[in-house]
């Protein structure tokens, strides 16, 4: 559901004032039951392509989840001083990569590497390679405000525990306070700790999305968690 229109871009419109109720049911359920869906044949490619660009037990990732375009990948990368850290975009959309390049698995520029790969699966196959990254973002997720969506929402998604187990950092941004509140409600239950959320005004936006936001007007909201204990 989306709102009024602010600036140059929607707010979300929801009858959500917080965490989704059911929530903590999802994550027990979760938590006593392993996720099997089949693997996609090509985010398996990707993960093997990848597997041959860096050493994935090894290498200083940060990990750019839902990238989109790939711009807040390069971003991310432009603003790092540590040369040697590998900045890794995942989206599930050629359409949103360039789609020239999805020939193959993935495309890799200097420190910046994008893949094409179901993020679920994605998280699954390094969690099975034990693979450890130095910062997670989660920058301006498809909201899926309506109450039938909630499993669809990244931190109510089955596959999520597999994104927590690769640790590091962790920064979730967005511009609806509910999805905010809900994924620190959902860092909290899985065992995170006690994370929250809270109001974020960025000097340079990270994303086209933040930028469009900032832009607009739009309040925007944060929840960062420092590391997690692996």
């Amino acid at each position: 559901m989306v709102g009024p229109v602010i600036g140059n871009s929607r707010v979300i419109s929801s009858k959500a004032e917080g965490p989704d109720p059911r929530l903590q049911d999802l994550i027990e359920r979760y938590q006593s039951s392993r996720y099997q869906k089949p693997l996609a044949d090509h985010t398996v490619a990707a993960v093997n392509w990848l597997a041959d660009q860096i050493d994935l037990n090894n290498a200083d990732i940060v990990l750019d989840t839902g990238c989109g375009t790939g711009q807040s990948t390069a971003h991310l990368a432009d603003s790092a001083t540590n040369k040697d850290t590998v900045f890794l975009g995942v989206d599930q959309s050629a359409a949103r990569l360039d789609s020239d390049h999805w020939q193959a698995p993935g495309v890799r520029n200097g420190q910046v590497i994008l893949l094409r790969a179901e993020l679920s699966d994605f998280w699954r196959l390094l969690e099975e390679r034990q693979v450890i990254v130095q910062k997670h973002y989660f920058l301006y997720p498809n909201p899926w405000p309506k109450p039938s969506q909630l499993q669809r929402r990244w931190h109510a998604h089955p596959a999520f525990s597999s994104a927590l187990s690769l640790g590091g950092s962790i920064e979730l941004r967005t511009n609806w306070a509910a999805y905010a509140e809900e994924f620190a409600a959902a860092l909290r239950l899985y065992g995170v700790g006690p994370a929250k959320a809270e109001k974020i005004q960025p000097q340079t936006p990270v994303s086209p999305f933040e930028k469009k936001y900032l832009a607009s007007g739009h309040l925007l909201y944060g929840v960062c968690w420092p590391g997690l204990t692996t």
